[in-house]
């Protein structure tokens, strides 16, 4: 049996219900207008009283459970509300972004693979910040279409919707991309104008985001000044990048590789009677990771800033020693064999040991070069190309055997 105080509680409930019900429909179902001057006091006593009496004989249980029920349906009622409201807030650049993902990976690559497991085979990669399409999302992978690459991506390594768009925005340009050939590049909003450039098709522009809007027109960047190109001719789009299949990315690897080929012909055919190497996957040595940071500062000191063929050959040298007889059979006693290595002698090595300076590219080379990478020819010394050697030639060092 319910206390009297809930009683009365729960009878104001049931009272303001059967007012309702009272002004609207009698007991023939017909309308009934209530005086809401001489009749109410009257209703509501009686009503009261009869209300009382019937929730005495109610089950405690059934009126929690009619309560609940009436509480959740308003709770999801507001919930849907609020994620209409929400969605209506939204640009409609924002809500593009809503069905979208961006790969955050740090330096290294997202795979993209075939079926939702880390077994399956590996259809294409996504390089961090690149963008895809999202198709299905579940719990642990998301079904993406990127590029021309469809398959699934760890979510552990993605961020989607509107903090992909807060992303985007901070770190994309948006560009504007001529739908046509010789488009007129102005100097202002005029058709009149001075045209300061002509694009052709497929050819981009930065928009000059900062700048007035101007109907008809778009505003874009050109050798640092504000110009104007025709809106009707441009598509205007964040610039980023998308998943490559694992065919597209072997033909810019091996397209690459042409490139530097013939960079380095042309080099040696400047700069005197060089040696031409192709680089080459031989027996790797066994390492701890001190001796990695060792070899990698080194790089650094010797080649920090000839990039990343030089930084591989002055491995690929000091490598070469540990495995020659000649010399010491060890990363560390080959690098501190003394008048070897001016770093060592200096004290600009232990500064850079000291200091974390390797660079990412000093440690990707030094890795490589452990592994039995070498683009050297089997070199075993290196110095300035004035040192007068025939050997390989990166970025003006000379890498040569001594003893040919």
């Amino acid at each position: 049996m319910l206390n009297k105080r809930l009683l009365e509680s729960a009878s104001v409930l049931v009272l303001a219900g059967i007012l309702t019900v009272v002004g609207v429909m009698n007991g023939n179902g017909t309308t009934t207008a209530v005086d809401a001057d001489s009749n109410q006091s009257q209703v509501e006593a009686g009503i009261y009283a009869g209300a009382t009496d019937y929730l005495e004989s109610l089950d405690l249980d059934n009126v929690v459970a009619v309560n609940v029920t009436v509480e959740k349906e308003e709770v999801e009622l507001a919930t849907s509300t609020d994620v209409e409201a929400s969605e209506e807030q939204l640009s409609e650049e924002e809500l593009e972004w809503q069905n979208k993902l961006i790969a955050n990976i740090g330096e290294s690559t997202l795979n993209v693979r075939e079926s939702a497991s880390t077994d399956a085979e590996i259809v294409g990669k996504m390089e961090s910040g690149d963008v895809a399409e999202v198709v299905e999302k579940g719990d642990k992978w998301t079904l993406i279409q990127s590029g021309n690459v469809e398959g699934y991506v760890s979510n552990d390594y993605c961020i989607y919707a509107s903090e992909a768009y807060a992303y985007a925005l901070e770190n994309y340009k948006t560009v504007a991309t001529s739908k046509v050939d010789g488009l007129r590049v102005r100097s202002s909003a005029d058709t009149d104008a001075d045209v300061v450039k002509k694009l052709s098709e497929g050819a981009s522009l930065t928009v000059d985001t900062d700048a007035k809007e101007i109907s008809g027109w778009v505003a874009v960047i050109y050798d640092d000044e504000t110009c104007y190109v025709s809106a009707d001719y441009v598509t205007v789009a964040m610039d980023y990048g998308t998943a490559l299949t694992i065919e597209e990315i072997k033909e810019i690897e091996e397209a690459k590789a042409a490139a530097k080929a013939a960079e380095a012909a042309e080099n040696n055919s400047k700069s005197g009677n060089y040696q031409t190497a192709n680089t080459v996957q031989g027996e790797g040595i066994s390492y701890t990771e001190d001796e990695l940071y060792l070899l990698a500062s080194l790089l650094y000191c010797e080649a920090g800033g000839q990039g990343y063929d030089c930084q591989l050959a002055c491995g690929a040298v000091i490598v070469s020693r540990v495995k020659d007889s000649r010399f010491p059979n060890s990363i560390y006693d080959v690098i501190y064999q003394a008048g070897q290595y001016g770093p060592t002698r200096s004290g600009s090595l232990d500064r850079a040991m000291a200091n974390g300076s390797a660079t990412q590219s000093c440690f990707d080379a030094a890795r490589a070069a452990l592994s039995g990478v070498d683009n050297t020819n089997g070199a075993l010394g290196f110095q300035g190309v004035s040192c007068g050697y025939d050997g390989v030639e990166y970025n003006g060092m000379l890498f040569y055997n001594i003893w040919d």
